[in-house]
């Protein structure tokens, strides 16, 4: 049972991160357009969602098992990109946020912005952890 559900979630992972990333794209693009910015100046914002994408990749094509075997992190992903894509959602359709109704965006830019820093603390920790479980490969029972 653990190892369908860990399937299912290791797909999972794979399909939430793409809709993270769009929402958190289709965001930053109204952002950087309410300020008059470039998208080339948000690019901080999307290099760990690359990197993830670039680490997975990795981990398709050279089947390490320590991560496609791994409950744990595989829920922790679906878990950290559900939360992106709530904390996108929230941006993006919560009435009850002020500063929304204030600014006439029908976004709460200020929410978001405040969110992207743990947001990608979440990100890197999961790239960091991957690349560990990559390294603790020798010493796998």
């Amino acid at each position: 049972m653990i190892s369908i559900l860990n399937r299912v979630l290791y797909l999972l992972k794979m399909l939430l991160l793409i809709f993270s990333f769009g929402l958190t794209f289709y965001i930053i693009l109204f952002m950087n357009q309410r300020l008059n910015k470039d998208l080339i100046e948000s690019i901080p914002v999307f290099i760990p969602f690359i990197t993830l994408l670039l680490i997975f990749v990795i981990n398709i094509i050279f089947h390490h098992q320590i991560i496609q075997n791994n409950f744990f992190y595989n829920f922790v992903c679906c878990f950290v990109f559900g939360l992106i894509i709530y904390v996108c959602c929230r941006t993006l359709f919560d009435p009850y946020m002020i500063v929304r109704i204030r600014q006439g965006y029908q976004m709460n830019f200020t929410y978001f912005s405040d969110m992207m820093a743990p947001l990608q603390i979440m990100l890197y920790g999961l790239f960091i952890s991957n690349i560990l479980f990559i390294l603790s490969k020798g010493k796998e029972a």
